[in-house]
């Protein structure tokens, strides 16, 4: 069992997040035990031009005890307190991992918000659809802790282009298979948002 972690935050310099994540955050943040760590800029919806921090782990523990290390090292006197000023976080999505097909690596991901009554069959499926249509992977998760979203059911898929992610909504669209098991778990659309990876 893994979990990510979504922090978003809004940014006062635009230019300078890549070079503020790369050269400095990240290493941080993976000395703190995390799996993998990534930063994406939000292009779509009324969240644009939030910037966002994904975090992987095994233990939501390890993850609870990085944001208390983080916190400390962007307070006053810590590593990375000169990077304090120019971010305000906004939200932190907290989500259990429940399905993973291919390589969820690549620079854009859509990710699609569901609600649902029953938790949908399918996700092989799902997953077999998305990399059909030429994603890199897809990552299945149920938010856990995220404010009005939380109990919600997100789909990651990881691409190189956004034609392949615009496939990726076609391709599962005409599947009848996959929208009868949306059907049958009373599975709604309620958001599609798209990042672009930093």
């Amino acid at each position: 069992m893994t979990y990510e972690s979504a922090t978003l935050m809004t940014v006062t310099d635009p230019t300078r997040v890549a070079g503020d994540f790369h050269e400095h955050a990240k290493g941080a943040i993976m000395a703190t035990g995390a799996n993998e760590v990534t930063a994406w800029e939000c292009m779509t919806g009324p969240m644009v031009g939030i910037h966002g921090v994904v975090t992987n782990w095994d233990s939501l523990d390890e993850m609870a005890a990085s944001q208390v290390a983080m916190a400390a090292n962007m307070a006053p006197g810590g590593s990375l307190a000169d990077l304090a000023e120019r971010y305000q976080w906004v939200n932190r999505i907290v989500s259990e991992v429940i399905h993973e097909a291919g390589d969820c690596q690549g620079a854009y991901v859509n990710t699609t918000r569901f609600s649902f009554a029953t938790l949908p069959e399918g996700m092989e499926h799902a997953g077999e659809l998305a990399l059909g249509a030429g994603a890199n992977g897809l990552r299945i998760m149920t938010v856990l802790a995220g404010g009005e979203i939380s109990g919600q059911l997100i789909g990651s898929a990881f691409v190189d282009s956004l034609d392949t992610a615009a496939g990726v909504v076609a391709a599962t669209r005409a599947d009848t298979r996959f929208m009868a098991d949306l059907a049958q778990s009373a599975t709604q659309l309620e958001a599609r948002t798209l990042f672009r990876r930093l």
